[in-house]
């Protein structure tokens, strides 16, 4: 391509000498290139000569089409503005008119031969922009320019001759190589497209679809091109789709599926060929053709300055609309009109002016007055246009019409002449006088001048026509006279039809639906699209005739309810017989085809032979095909058919009875007897029937159906024959007769017989009870008559001995006088002895499998074996059809069926063999470390597959660990513990059972818990023991002395429980169980260690005895230390206490205990129990009224005082607690009632920082306890128990600490009024904080005193440790969350620390209210002053299970009610089993 270019690049530059190189522009919308040249001043050939020798991007050039508005705008903005030159702005375009013809054409490009542009209808078929004075009518100028006008600063186009030289020729590239359409109609657009050289040469055109889409969207939203007609080789025409715009194209070829895409089609622009101005603004109706249908898509423009008129709506489609002119316009002309996007602008419509109700268009290109060749008065709507004469108004109402000119002006040709004989002016049209309005400026008056009018001078010219100079515009008119129907007379079927007929003067498409037609007085449907389309070459208008018989009438019509001059008339054809069917003899039946039957059978008549009717008329398809019976007849004879519709006669016309027709024989039986015929046309009478067979023989025969069934005597015989009707003189053609010969189909076995289903064997009762049969199965093909006997007609069976040498696959063949008949045959294969049914499981042996028809010849044959896998199957060698070697596969298990199989579906019957089975020689049990036992068991006849094997014991099924075949060996372990010691164990080989006697040993698998000193009942759990008696305990002491115990054996689900009475001891001892026959291993065990639960107490340095309380003391050995130093001379005072002597001398970090360490008989218990004695104060030193116990700090008041310090008289006792059944506890005073609840638990680090917080405000009490007064002791401190107080005791188990160096506080809520009565007086609550020295603390409202004491210990897994309490500053965010900010309440937090523990803490606290001085209790204060006594939430004695989880799940659903109070359950149950005082 590169070369073409180069080469065509030189020879221009020769020819043309280029000045400027060449751009090239790209128009995305059509995809084509455009470059523009400066020339030394060429013609219109060389500008064409020029662009054809050039090619861009593969595209040959050619001079530009310019085909749209939107290609023109893209020139003018790239190439028209190029040059400086005013003068320089011309360009050759493609254009020409060299035939001197009415159109403008493209000369070049895919558009070349397209009509451009109509002159005498101002149409344009793609674009075109010539202005008033264009294009010229001058008969040189045949070829189109661009140029540029400095009248307006605008391009438009241009007319010259072919001596115009201009400098610039613009080239376009694009499309030739492509298929190209050409633009059609936005309504029943038919368009050809011409493919020469666009599609490929397989391209199959009768599979391609055309699709139009919006530019920019996929093919899948196109719409369709239809009524698809290949036209020539290459070409192909379509309907276009309803629509306006600009489109791409696919060329889509579906058998392939190749798509071609052609950018930028166009539907044509619309046609602008009436306007009907207003008087100054408002309504403007413009006619024309496509305007499609969618108003939507309108814009207009009126005027000099193109003023918008507004609101265009579509009063006939594609035809005519209306907008709204909101403004005057200088000049009427141009109207521009955009149909989605295409664009056309009209400078030479015809305007309407309603003084004369006549059209007037203009043109100022100049034009002989004889109007030769292309310039002819343009024939629009029916109407011929004639020059006008301008009178005086008609020139100043067309000067508000057309257009401001460009250059020179308006000349116009006048339709008249001088009367040089009468001296008077008249109309060339109708020789009438006529009156000039303007004087005549110069030339002679003589009759054959003829006159122009310049309307800038005002003024008429006579000139001589014949001369080449006398040349001006037009200005035409047509109107004045109503349509005209040209009368016609036209016939048509009785069908109806649509007929079309010419009107003349029928006007503008603004009256396309105001036509009615009749016909016969209805009004008839019409359409009058056919006299707006200028495509059509004689337009007319079409109606739809309905059905109809005769000389109707005539189709008048009315325009506007005027009525139009002229009629059509109508006439319906008579009836016409095309051809009749042959009618069968028995009822006549003919059809009837031809045309103008009409569609009531009422109406239409048959006659037969002139003498009768043909009955029962049924129309197939009215108007062209009906149905009658003329009647029975004989075969062969003819009649004479008339129709006549409405008094009008078809020709006559002959139609003709059927000859016999033999449809069937049936089929003659060997023996002899009746056969059936049938078929049509045996008419009635069998005295007229004759039936021969083979031309010779007549047969007796009956007619048991007229018409259609014959019967006849035949007689024995075999072979084919021939049959022939005759009936009357008409013959049937030859038919075949045959005897039934047999026919074998199905071949079925039944193990070594055979059983053949068929037809025709000839059943006799003599044996074999079938005559002249010859059977044979093959191939080779084997006589067995001999072996076969007849059961029926239809059925014999065949016993095959196994000496025949048949493989079991072919046919089976029987002959009976006619040739052979086949069935296939497909025998299975038969097993009938195996040579052994037991072999050996680790040896190979040779199977013998004897039977038939073992055939390998064409499908493979094996032997299936179920049970053994397929990977085992062993060699098979076929000997012959009648034996196979089979090598039997090591394997195991029995009652394994053989069955040789051929192909995939043949099998043959099962047969059985087995293997021998397996045979145990020796058991060895092994006891595992979980108490289970391993078996090893060495056995033969096991084969070599594991999972084939699975071991019992005692009916338990045990898993197979291993299992080595090369050495007999199988090893398995059971699982449960329950079987009794004397069994059996049993191995299976698949399914094969062999068994062997076993003894375990007795097993003891823990002892649930130790015996005390003193002896007790002790649980022990065993294994492998017997069901029916008891073992027998042996108690093995230190000195190894046997102790049988007494004991009692009970079986559970997977254990045997021994309850057993030890006797008392110390130390170690051993435990045996015994059995006949067998004894378990000895399991060494102790008695309970000593246990220290408290001891007394010494002053430091004060060395004395402590006595020890625990369990588990005895005299043997015992040793005791405190704190690591041994506290000598130890003393046994019983099995709970003991004595000795401690030197007290170890010091105790922070006053906490140390531990106590006891051993007895080498066993060991200690606990951290004991403290020393702190001499301490008692509070106001009892204040006088009680002796003080200076170890506790604690008082015992004298009769008739209480209190922690004894200053309160017991002159009244509170109330005691009240607890309802929602969890709240009263512990009223006088006047108010006291709170006490245990609120929260919280984990802290070493650093205090807080880790979590479990809220315990909203739980409901699980445990309640109320104490009498009495001193109670806490691990041996006394805790005093004032009269109707509540005491605590709060355990927490398990807690989940996220650190051990965490610690935990118990956090006390004290609640009460802020302020309380005393005697109908106020006064404020106040709380003294004891706990650092008296370990508690008050609270005084009133008269009431509440009191709390805290014990001086507590427990931590057991271990004994001093209490650490305090009272939270009101800076804790504890105090927020409790709402501690009312003003009327007091609430004191009060927190019991604890450090890390493994399994529990345990807390004693007690609470008090006493009086200590009396209050008006007469009731004379006022009630409102009263304080409500509270409801006090008991302190919940807390178990925390499962750690953080649990305090975690209580935080979250505290109130869920359901979640909660199945924890609380929980906690209750865990807390009463749990350690506790």
């Amino acid at each position: 391509m590169k070369k073409v270019e180069y080469v065509g690049l030189l020879f221009i530059f020769v020819l043309f000498n280029i000045t400027y190189a060449q751009n090239y522009f790209y128009n995305p919308e059509n995809g084509h290139y455009y470059s523009y040249n400066k020339l030394l001043l060429v013609t219109q050939a060389q500008a064409v000569s020029f662009c054809s020798t050039l090619g861009f991007n593969n595209s040959a050039g050619y001079l530009v089409t310019i085909t749209s508005q939107s290609e023109f705008k893209f020139l003018e903005n790239n190439i028209f503005n190029v040059p400086l030159d005013i003068n320089s702005k011309v360009f050759w375009i493609s254009g020409t008119n060299a035939d001197n013809s009415n159109l403008y054409s493209y000369g070049d490009g895919p558009e070349k031969g397209e009509v451009m542009y109509i002159v005498n209808l101002d149409q344009s078929r793609y674009y075109s922009l010539f202005h008033f004075a264009e294009p010229s009518n001058l008969d040189t100028n045949s070829f189109v320019t661009v140029a540029y006008n400095d009248y307006t600063s605008k391009f438009y186009m241009k007319t010259a001759d072919s001596t115009l030289t201009v400098e610039y020729v613009i080239c376009e590239y694009g499309g030739l190589e492509l298929p190209f359409m050409p633009a059609g109609a936005t309504k029943n657009g038919i368009v050809t497209v011409k493919g020469n050289s666009g599609f490929p040469l397989d391209w199959i055109y009768s599979n391609m679809q055309i699709k139009f889409t919006v530019p920019g969207q996929p093919i899948s939203t196109g719409i369709q091109c239809t009524n698809y007609v290949l036209t020539q080789v290459n070409n192909i025409q379509c309907t276009l789709p309803l629509g306006s715009g600009v489109y791409d194209l696919y060329y889509i070829e579906t058998a392939s599926n190749r798509t071609i895409n052609v950018k930028g089609w166009g539907y044509r622009p619309p046609w602008i060929s009436i306007v009907y101005p207003p008087n100054s603004i408002g309504t403007v109706t413009i006619a024309g053709y496509n305007f499609g249908s969618d108003p939507t898509n309108l814009l207009v423009w009126i005027g000099d300055n193109q003023q918008a008129c507004n609101n265009p709506t579509l009063l006939v489609n594609e035809m005519a609309i209306t907008c709204i002119l909101p403004a005057p316009v200088g000049r009427l002309l141009p109207v521009t009109i955009s149909v989605n996007g295409i664009q056309y602008t009209s400078y030479k419509s015809y305007v309407y002016w309603n003084e004369t109700d006549l059209f007037y268009s203009g043109t100022n290109a100049p034009v002989s007055f004889s109007l030769q060749g292309y310039s002819s008065l343009p024939g629009i709507y029916g109407f011929q246009s004639t020059k006008s004469i301008t009178t005086s108004e008609l020139k100043i109402w067309y000067s508000k019409m057309y257009p401001y000119l460009l250059e020179g002006s308006y000349l116009q040709w006048n339709n008249m002449f001088y009367d040089s004989t009468n001296f008077i002016f008249k109309s060339l049209d109708t020789s009438l006088p006529v009156t000039p309005s303007y004087g005549i400026l110069s030339g002679q008056l003589v009759g054959s001048n003829r006159l122009y009018l310049d309307w800038a001078a005002n003024v008429l010219s006579s000139v001589d026509p014949q001369l080449s100079t006398s040349k001006a515009g037009l200005l035409v008119e047509y109107g004045g006279y109503n349509p005209l129907l040209l009368s016609q007379s036209i016939t048509i079927y009785t069908s109806g039809a649509t007929v079309s007929f010419r009107m003349s003067y029928y006007g503008s498409p603004i009256y396309a639906r105001s036509y009615v037609f009749t016909f016969l007085g209805s009004t008839i449907s019409y359409d009058s699209s056919s006299l707006y389309n200028t495509d059509v070459i004689m337009p007319m208008i079409s109606v739809t005739i309905p059905p109809g018989v005769g000389t109707p009438g005539n189709v008048v019509g009315t325009l506007n309810g005027v009525p139009i001059d002229g009629t059509i008339s109508i006439t319906y054809f008579a009836p016409n017989i095309l051809s009749i069917s042959p009618a069968p003899s028995d009822t006549g039946l003919i059809t009837i085809i031809g045309n103008g039957f009409g569609n009531d059978p009422t109406y239409l008549s048959v006659s037969v032979d002139t003498t009768s009717q043909c009955s029962n008329i049924k129309f197939l398809d009215q108007h062209l095909v009906f149905t009658c019976e003329m009647g029975p007849g004989i075969p062969g004879s003819t009649r004479s058919i008339i129709v006549t519709l409405s008094s009008q006669n078809s020709l006559p016309t002959t139609a003709t009875y059927w000859i016999p027709l033999v449809s069937s024989i049936s089929k003659g039986l060997p023996s002899g007897g009746q056969i059936t015929i049938k078929g049509l046309n045996f008419y009635i009478d069998i005295s007229i029937v004759t039936v021969t067979l083979d031309r010779t023989t007549i047969l007796t025969c009956t007619m048991p159906v007229a018409f259609t069934e014959i019967h006849c005597i035949l007689s024995p015989g075999r072979g084919s024959h021939t049959i022939q009707i005759q009936v009357g003189t008409s013959q049937s053609s030859l038919e075949t007769l045959s005897y039934n010969s047999a026919m074998p189909e199905v071949v079925s076995q039944q193990s070594t017989k055979i059983i053949v289903e068929g037809l025709n064997f000839g059943y006799i009762s003599a044996p074999p009870h079938f005559v002249g049969l010859t059977i044979e199965i093959g191939p080779p093909y084997l006589n067995i008559t001999n072996l076969c006997t007849g059961m029926n007609n239809t059925m014999f069976e065949c016993i095959l001995t196994g000496s025949e040498l048949f493989s079991g696959n072919g046919q089976l063949k029987v002959t009976s006088g006619f040739g052979p008949n086949y069935a296939a045959v497909n025998l299975r294969p038969v097993i009938s002895v195996l040579g052994g049914t037991l072999y050996d499981t680790t040896t190979t042996d040779i199977m013998t499998i004897s039977g038939m028809f073992f055939d390998n010849s064409s499908e493979p044959i094996r032997v299936t074996n179920s049970g053994v896998p397929s990977n085992y199957i062993g060699n098979i060698t076929v000997n012959s059809y009648n034996t196979i070697y089979y090598s039997v596969p090591q394997y195991t298990g029995k009652n394994h069926t053989i069955r040789v199989l051929i192909g995939q579906s043949m099998y043959s019957n099962s047969v059985q063999y087995s293997y021998l089975p397996p045979s145990i020689v020796s058991v060895t049990p092994t006891l595992l470390s979980n108490n289970t036992y391993s078996f090893t068991v060495i056995a033969t006849q096991m084969g070599s597959l594991q999972s084939n094997l699975y071991l019992s014991l005692g009916g338990y099924i045990m898993p197979v660990i291993s299992f080595t075949s090369t050495n007999n060996t199988v090893v398995g372990n059971v699982y449960t513990r329950v079987i009794k010691y004397n069994t059996y164990l049993s191995l299976f080989v698949n399914d094969q059972e062999a068994t062997y006697p076993t003894t375990l040993k007795p097993v003891i698998g823990t002892i649930k818990n130790r015996p005390p000193l003193i002896g007790g009942l002790v649980t022990i759990i065993g294994y492998y023991l017997s069901y029916s008696e008891s073992p027998q305990v042996i108690l093995q002491s230190q000195n190894l002395q046997n102790i049988s115990l007494t004991s009692n054996t009970t079986l559970l689900a997977d254990k045997w429980e021994i309850i057993a009475s030890f006797t008392p001891g110390t130390g170690l001892f051993g435990i045996l169980l015994t059995l006949p026959n067998s004894e378990s291993d000895i399991y060494q065990f102790s008695y309970q260690s000593p246990i220290v639960r408290e001891s007394t107490e010494l002053y430091f340095n004060q060395p004395g005895n402590v006595t020890i309380t625990g369990d588990n003391f005895a005299q043997v050995n015992p040793t005791v230390s405190i704190g690591s130093i041994p506290c000598t001379n130890p003393f046994i005072l019983s099995i709970n206490q003991l004595v000795c002597h401690f030197s007290a001398n170890v010091t105790s970090e922070n006053g906490e205990s140390l531990d106590v360490s006891v051993t007895v008989d080498s066993l060991t218990g200690s606990n951290q129990v004991f403290f020393y004695t702190l001499d301490k104060d008692c509070e106001k030193n009892c204040s006088g009224h009680g002796d003080c116990d200076r170890t506790t700090s604690t008082c015992t008041c004298y009769t008739g005082y209480i209190g922690s310090d004894c200053s309160i008289k017991n002159n009244t006792k509170p109330e005691p607690p009240k607890t309802d059944g929602n969890g709240n506890t009263n512990l009223p005073g006088q006047s108010v009632n006291f709170n006490i609840s245990l609120a929260f638990i919280r984990e802290k680090k070493f650093d205090d920082s807080i880790v979590k917080v479990l809220d315990l405000t909203t739980m409901n009490i699980i445990e309640k306890k109320l104490i009498p007064p009495n001193t109670s002791f806490f691990k041996g401190e006394p805790i005093q128990q004032p009269s109707n107080s509540i005491k605590y005791q709060i355990s927490i188990f398990d807690w989940d600490f996220e650190e051990q160096t965490n610690h935990l506080e118990l956090i006390y809520k004290s609640s009460t009024p802020s302020v309380s009565e005393l005697n109908c007086e106020e006064t404020k609550t106040n709380s003294t904080n004891n706990i650092e020295n008296y370990r508690g603390y008050k609270i005084q409202a009133g008269s009431d005193l509440f009191e709390t004491k805290f014990s001086d210990r507590m427990i931590v897994d057991n271990r004994l440790l001093k209490s650490r309490i305090s009272q939270l500053p009101e800076s804790d965010p504890l105090y927020q969350q409790i709402g501690n900010t009312e003003q009327d309440e007091l609430s004191i937090l009060i927190s019991l620390s604890t450090p890390y523990f493994r399994h529990f803490c345990t807390l004693d606290p007690n609470f008090s209210v006493l009086l200590t001085t009396e209050s008006n209790e007469n009731n004379d204060c006022d009630s409102h002053s009263k304080s409500n006594k509270w409801k006090l939430p008991v302190i919940l004695v807390v178990s925390i299970t499962a750690g953080l989880s649990i305090a975690v799940a209580s935080i979250w659903y505290f109130r869920n009610k359901i979640v909660f109070k199945r924890q609380r359950n929980f906690i209750l149950e865990r807390l009463r089993n749990g350690s506790r005082e």
